[in-house]
């Protein structure tokens, strides 16, 4: 019995002492900074230009361009599309 109760309270200290934590700190312990902006951020980056170069059965290029760590964007594609020597212009 004694050791029944020495077990609840410390599992009941332990609960106490893990959930006193400070809330306004996230993941890193820097306090004062909100996540939830963190997680908003779908690039590291604030903004930029990425140009890719396609090949295979569709050549050309893509451009994306982002603003506002990529809760903007726009992209563009110029290609040609093969198949079996019938072309298709994007």
């Amino acid at each position: 019995m004694k050791k029944l109760l020495l077990f609840s309270i410390t599992l009941i200290t332990a609960i106490t002492f893990l959930s006193c934590g400070d809330s306004n700190k996230d993941e890193t312990g820097n306090p004062g900074k909100d996540s939830s902006s963190e997680l908003q951020k779908r690039y590291g980056v604030k903004s930029g230009v990425i140009e890719y170069v396609l090949s295979g059965s569709q050549e050309g290029t893509k451009t994306l361009y982002f603003d506002s760590w990529g809760m903007r964007q726009a992209e563009y594609t110029r290609s040609v599309f093969t198949i079996k020597g019938i072309y298709k212009t994007n």
